[in-house]
């Protein structure tokens, strides 16, 4: 059922992979933390979008240039999903809010 799921939410995050990026801002250096959060923390900490829990989301605080990362831990080297999710998250603390 955990890999039906998450290549359901593969094949749906696919769709949009055609949409252009768009920013918010640009920024060449920031400071970035990394906070490894379980799901139920990430769902905690993040914004819900539509009723759908986060996979992980972005703290950008202009006054200090910080940034950051709740994201999952990656539990092993080809752990693509949370990869994915730490670059995804990363992107916008260099560019805002890039997607709806």
């Amino acid at each position: 059922m955990k890999y039906l799921l998450i290549a359901l939410v593969v094949l749906i995050s696919g769709c949009s992979a055609g949409a252009p990026i768009r920013s918010d801002f640009q920024k060449r250096t920031v400071e970035v933390s990394v906070i490894y959060a379980t799901p139920a923390e990430i769902a905690y900490f993040c914004e819900w979008k539509n009723g759908v829990a986060p996979l992980g989301c972005t703290k950008f605080y202009k006054e200090s240039n910080r940034c950051e990362l709740i994201v999952p831990k990656p539990e092993h080297q080809t752990d693509g999903w949370s990869f994915q999710t730490i670059g995804h998250e990363l992107y916008h603390c260099t560019n805002g809010n890039f997607h709806d």
